[in-house]
C-alpha cells in the first residue's frame, strides 16, 4: 500500500523506504535529507512525491520507481547524489534555489514521459559523469543563472535548455567534462537559450 512521512521540522531517511504498489510520499516542513542508506522503492503506479517545503533537500541513495512518476520539489537546493529512475513515469524537479547532480548519480525514465529540471533562482550543475536519459520523451532544464551539462540525452525527444531564465536574463550553458565528450543526443530538436 502506500507510504506517506511527515515531519513539522527535518526528515532524515536513514533506512529503505519500501511500497510493493501505492504511492510514497515525503514532507518535510524544512529540510529533507536521505542517506546513503535511505533508498525510496516503489512498484506499480504509484507515485513518488519528495518535499522540502521550507528548505533543502539532499538524496544521497537511489530512488526508483517501477511504472510511476517522481516529483522532487523544494523551496532551497536540490542536490542528487544517488540515481532517480521510473521505467516509463515523468521525472521532475523543482529547487527554490539551485540544483546540484553528482557524478555517480544519474536521471532516467523510459517510454516517452518528460524530464525537467527547475532552478526557479539559482544554477543547474551536472558534474561530469552524471547523466540525464529518456527514453523517448523530451528533456526540459531551465535556471536563472547558469547551467552546466554532462550528458542528457533522449533517443527522439526534443532537449531544451535555458540558462538565465525570467527576469534575470543572465546565464551560460558550459561543459562540465573533462573529456569535452558530446553533451546532448537526440534525433528530436535541441534548444539552448
Amino acid at each position: 500500500g502506500p507510504v506517506t512521512l511527515g515531519s513539522s521540522a527535518n526528515v532524515l531517511l536513514g533506512g529503505p523506504v519500501l511500497s510493493t504498489a501505492g504511492a510514497v510520499q515525503v514532507t518535510a516542513a524544512t529540510n529533507l535529507i536521505q542517506s546513503a542508506g535511505g533508498s525510496i522503492t516503489t512498484g506499480g503506479l504509484g507515485s513518488v512525491a519528495l518535499v522540502a517545503a521550507a528548505g533543502s533537500m539532499t538524496l544521497d541513495a537511489n530512488v526508483t520507481n517501477v511504472s510511476g512518476p517522481v516529483s522532487l520539489t523544494a523551496s532551497a537546493s536540490v542536490a542528487v547524489n544517488g540515481d532517480i529512475r521510473s521505467a516509463t513515469g515523468a521525472l521532475t524537479v523543482q529547487a527554490g534555489l539551485g540544483y546540484t547532480q553528482g557524478s555517480a548519480a544519474d536521471l532516467a525514465t523510459g517510454g516517452s514521459a518528460p524530464v525537467s529540471i527547475t532552478a526557479l533562482s539559482g544554477s543547474i550543475l551536472l558534474a561530469d559523469g552524471s547523466t540525464v536519459v529518456n527514453a523517448a520523451g523530451s528533456v526540459t532544464l531551465s535556471a536563472t543563472s547558469d547551467v552546466g551539462v554532462s550528458t542528457v540525452s533522449s533517443v527522439s525527444g526534443n532537449i531544451v535548455v535555458t540558462a538565465g531564465a525570467g527576469p534575470s536574463v543572465a546565464g551560460s550553458i558550459f561543459d562540465t567534462t573533462a573529456a569535452e565528450t558530446p553533451n546532448f543526443s537526440t534525433s528530436g530538436t535541441l534548444t539552448l537559450i
